[in-house]
């Protein structure tokens, strides 16, 4: 029994259930919206199909992503504790599970969402794996290109609500797609030297001086400000939204520029955590000021 607990804990590890539990939250934060804009009422069991066929979607990459970096996880003291290079999981144990999730989330979204939905995870899905995957040893811009099928969430949510993309829906892509680079720049920045181990070939480890990445992440956090404010502008949104963009947004930018003047792992943090702030409190204030 202690060892089905174990094994259990492990494939949980291995899911990386917050990445996961962060997807249906813009899942949802789409298909909210969609419905709203639609002025129809919520379908419970497509919004519930759509969060778990995202859910499996997210779980198989996870799993497959693992699968193919081992050895790089191996190398590096942040990863190396995972299910796969400590040894608590056997590769093909994990490479039949990451199969079975991924074309259990997609064939899920075909039968019981839509056929557009469905295309969207299998797109990110392959992304991820086929084009992401391979270019993080390559280039630094392998951080614009896994902002792609980590922007795309959102979009599945709208896509299961409405039927279609439209520009409400590319909206919400490209604020989730700018909000990445700030987020992941900073957790470079603090873990730049285990990046260098497992030669990953993000900026900071390209440029240790952080120039760059500095300039980088105040351009990203700086379109990401102007972005936001577009639902708005576009009636897409009111003024508490509005309001809530600016202050978050301007959060974003105080702490790049800290960050920027101290370069330090402190101020790393810093704006680490306004990062995980910022998403979840304009997500909540674009929905409140649809329905209020």
């Amino acid at each position: 029994m202690n060892w089905d607990r174990e094994k259990i804990a492990a494939y949980y590890e291995l899911s990386k259930p917050r990445l996961s539990a962060m997807a249906v939250i813009m899942v949802g934060l789409g298909y909210v919206l969609a419905r709203r804009v639609l002025n129809e009422g919520f379908d419970w069991p497509r919004f519930f199909a759509t969060a778990l066929g995202t859910s499996l979607v997210g779980i198989g990459s996870a799993a497959l992503n693992q699968w193919i970096e081992v050895a790089r996880d191996a190398a590096m003291d942040r990863t190396k504790s995972r299910p796969l290079p400590s040894g608590r999981l056997e590769r093909k144990s994990v490479l039949y599970f990451g199969y079975a999730a991924s074309l259990g989330g997609v064939l899920l979204l075909l039968l019981f969402v839509n056929p557009v939905t469905a295309v969207l995870a299998a797109f990110t899905l392959f992304f991820y794996l086929a084009v992401y995957t391979p270019a993080k040893p390559l280039s630094s811009l392998a951080t614009l290109i896994g902002a792609i099928p980590g922007a795309i969430p959102p979009l599945m949510g709208w896509t299961a609500g409405y039927g279609m993309i439209a520009w409400q829906g590319l909206f919400l892509f490209g604020i989730l797609f700018l909000w990445q680079i700030p987020h992941f720049l900073a957790i470079a920045w603090m873990y730049k030297d285990d990046y260098a181990l497992g030669d990953f070939a993000v900026l900071p480890v390209e440029d240790p001086e952080g120039s760059s990445t500095f300039q980088q992440a105040a351009l990203y956090s700086l379109a990401l400000l102007v972005i936001s404010v577009l639902p708005t502008l576009r009636g897409m949104a009111g003024t508490l939204y509005f309001g809530g963009a600016l202050f978050f947004g301007g959060m974003m930018l105080q702490k790049v520029w800290q960050l920027s003047r101290e370069r330090s792992r402190a101020r790393a943090r810093g704006l680490f955590l306004v990062s995980i702030l910022y998403l979840p409190a304009i997500s909540i204030l674009l929905v409140l000021d649809q329905i209020y």
